[in-house]
C-alpha cells in the first residue's frame, strides 16, 4: 500500500485486494467514516450508561411496586418515607404495621419468620427491601414466596461485620452472609448494603441513662465507630430499588467520621445544652447494664467488639457521598436532628424493626 498524488490535490490510499484489484479511497471520506465510527460508539456508551442507570420504575407500562420489609424500624421507616416522591407504588409491611403513619402507601401485615404470612405483602412486588433478621432456617422459604411472587431484585440490609475475620463478629457476620446468600442463590438480582455502627444506637444505649442520670457508663470510652445515620441508609437503599446501578454490589457504609464513645457522648452533649459526664465501669457491671438492653449473643459480639474498637480508627468509607451526590451525614448534624430523643421529657426508644 502506498500514498500517490490525487486529483485537486487530494493524497488517496491504495489497497491491494486478493484479486489484485486496487480500490482507492478518498482520505476524507476515511475521515469522515472515522467520525461516524466515533459517533456510533459514543451514543453506544451512552446507551449503556442510561440503561444502567436509568429509574425502573415501570414494567410493560405498570408501575413500579416496591415491598418494604421492616417497616417500622429506624432505616425502614427512612426508606417508606423517601420513596413517596419516586413515582413508585409503596408497600410497607412489618409484624405490626401501622396504616395511620403512611395514608399514601399501602400497609400490610407480614411476619419474615413465617413466609407465608408475607404473600398478600408480596403480590405484585418487582423489589424488595429486606431486613435481615430472618431466621436462618426460614430463608429457603422466603426465597420460594418471592420467587412465586415474581420479585426481581432484593436489597439486603447487612453488616460491616460481613467484611470482618475477628472471632467475636462471627455469630453476626454468619447470620447475615446466610441472608446475603440466599437471595443471590434464589436467582434475585442483589444489592447487600453493609452499614457499620449505626448512629440511632445512642438512643438506644444511653438516652435512658442521660434522660435520668445526665450520665453515660461505658466499659470501653476510647472505642472508637463510624457511625452512621438511618436516614443515609435509607437514601442509598431509595438508589439501590430505583435504578441498576447498585445491582450485584456489596456496599460497605460508614459516616464520615471515626469517634470514641466519648467524642460521640459529647457532641450530644452539646446538642442537648446538657453537661454529660462519661463513667468508666469494670465488664462486670458493664455486662449487666448492656445486658438489660441486648439479648446474649448481642452482648457477647457488642463488649468483644468495643474491647477491640480501643486499638484502632473505624473503618471509613465514601460510599454515601459517592452514591447520592450529597456527604453522609456527620454525628453532630445527627444529634442535633435527634437531640429530643435525649431531653427529659421525650419518651424516646429506638425503634425496631419489627
Amino acid at each position: 500500500m502506498k500514498p500517490r498524488g490525487g486529483p485537486g490535490g487530494a493524497a488517496l490510499v491504495e489497497y491491494g485486494i486478493q484479486d489484485h484489484q486496487q480500490v482507492q479511497i478518498n482520505r476524507r471520506e476515511i475521515h469522515q467514516m472515522n467520525i461516524a465510527h466515533q459517533q456510533s460508539l459514543l451514543v453506544c456508551m451512552l446507551c449503556r450508561f442510561y440503561s444502567r442507570n436509568r429509574p425502573v420504575f415501570r414494567r410493560k407500562g405498570v408501575v413500579m411496586r416496591v415491598l418494604v420489609t421492616g417497616a417500622r424500624g429506624g432505616v425502614g421507616g427512612c426508606i417508606v418515607d423517601r420513596l413517596r416522591d419516586t413515582g413508585v407504588a409503596v408497600r410497607a409491611t412489618c409484624r405490626h404495621p401501622a396504616a395511620q403513619r403512611w395514608p399514601w402507601a399501602e400497609t400490610v401485615a407480614g411476619d419474615l419468620d413465617h413466609p407465608h404470612t408475607l404473600r398478600p405483602a408480596l403480590d405484585g412486588v418487582d423489589a424488595v427491601f429486606l431486613y435481615s433478621f430472618a431466621q436462618p432456617e426460614t430463608l429457603p422459604g422466603l426465597a420460594a414466596e418471592m420467587r412465586a411472587a415474581g420479585v426481581r431484585k432484593v436489597v439486603v440490609l447487612s453488616t460491616i461485620d460481613t467484611t470482618r475475620n475477628e472471632p467475636f463478629v462471627e455469630y453476626n457476620k454468619q447470620r447475615h452472609l446466610a441472608v446475603e446468600n440466599a437471595m443471590h442463590d434464589g436467582g434475585f438480582t442483589t444489592v447487600c448494603l453493609r452499614p457499620g455502627a449505626f448512629a440511632r444506637n445512642a438512643i438506644r444505649f444511653w438516652a435512658n441513662q442521660i434522660r435520668s442520670e445526665e450520665r453515660v457508663r461505658l466499659p470501653f470510652p476510647q472505642s472508637q465507630q463510624a457511625p452512621i445515620a438511618d436516614e443515609d441508609i435509607a437514601t442509598v437503599a431509595v438508589h439501590a430499588l430505583t435504578s441498576q446501578q447498585l445491582d450485584g454490589q456489596k456496599i460497605v457504609l460508614t459516616g464520615p467520621h471515626s469517634l470514641t464513645m466519648r467524642e460521640q457522648v459529647e457532641i450530644i452533649s452539646q446538642a442537648i445544652g446538657k453537661t454529660i459526664d462519661v463513667i468508666e465501669i469494670p465488664d462486670t457491671e458493664a455486662r449487666v447494664l448492656y445486658g438489660r438492653i441486648l439479648p446474649p449473643e448481642y452482648l457477647e459480639l457488642l463488649m468483644g467488639q468495643w474491647a477491640f474498637e480501643v486499638t484502632e480508627p473505624a473503618v471509613v468509607t465514601d460510599a454515601v457521598e459517592r452514591i447520592t451526590g450529597r456527604p453522609a451525614t456527620t454525628y453532630v448534624e445527627w444529634a442535633t436532628s435527634h437531640s429530643d430523643a435525649f431531653t427529659e421529657n421525650s419518651p424516646a426508644t429506638a425503634r425496631t424493626d419489627t
